[in-house]
């Protein structure tokens, strides 16, 4: 997911290896939730995947027409059913206050999420991959948990490490705090931070468990 002319499409394209969605200059050409089915190797296993690529999200007052609309409810469908999402961001225009809306949508559903900066070559001779990380995540400061992963769809360069990110977020999907440990943790924070007091009552928290990841 992203905003519009990001580089969506061509992720996708690459990624697969052949032009399966259409690609062009003007913002726009996606306007429909698109599933394309493809197999990943990761060491001796084969990961079947989908790839969902999604209309580029506008600011709610520039959708005007009918068909926007629905491409922005079809893309926010996809968040919804998606395991992990893979968030395209500009290089020589990352954190806009659009990116930042689409980032809380991804977390408000609850969805891991890496950040992918594509258009790297527009601002690789003047800006190392680390310090553009570091923009992005200063930009949008409450994704700081997801990973930052810079590609050039136009020069094909940097996307081995989009699927080492991937399956990176799956295995931390899989983790289960026990009770016990987190318990332990929620008692030391109270106690060195306690809640604020109201009159002679204090919030008290007795027992927490993680249900789900």
């Amino acid at each position: 997911v992203g905003r519009p002319n990001v580089g969506k499409s061509s992720i996708v394209n690459h990624i697969l290896g052949e032009d399966r969605v259409m690609v062009s200059d003007i913002a726009g050409t996606t306007r429909d939730a698109i599933d394309v089915p493809v197999s990943v190797r990761d060491g001796e296993e084969d990961v079947p995947l989908t790839l969902i690529d999604t209309a580029g999200l506008r600011r709610k007052h520039h959708v005007d027409t009918v068909v926007e609309f629905f491409s922005v409810a079809r893309a926010q469908k996809a968040i919804r059913r998606s395991d992990v999402v893979l968030m395209v961001v500009d290089a020589s225009d990352p954190g806009t206050a659009q990116d930042r809306r689409i980032a809380r949508m991804i977390n408000d559903e609850g969805k891991p999420c890496i950040l992918l900066v594509n258009k790297w070559d527009l601002v690789s001779h003047g800006m190392s991959k680390r310090d553009l990380g570091n923009l992005v995540r200063s930009q949008i400061p409450f994704m700081k948990h997801a990973p930052v992963h810079s590609v050039s769809a136009l020069e094909g360069t940097n996307f081995d490490g989009v699927f080492d990110h991937l399956f990176t977020v799956r295995d931390q999907m899989q983790i289960m705090v026990p009770t016990s440990v987190l318990n332990q943790f929620l008692q030391d924070t109270l106690a060195r931070t306690p809640p604020s007091s109201v009159g002679t009552k204090r919030f008290k928290v007795y027992y927490a468990t993680m249900v789900r990841n």
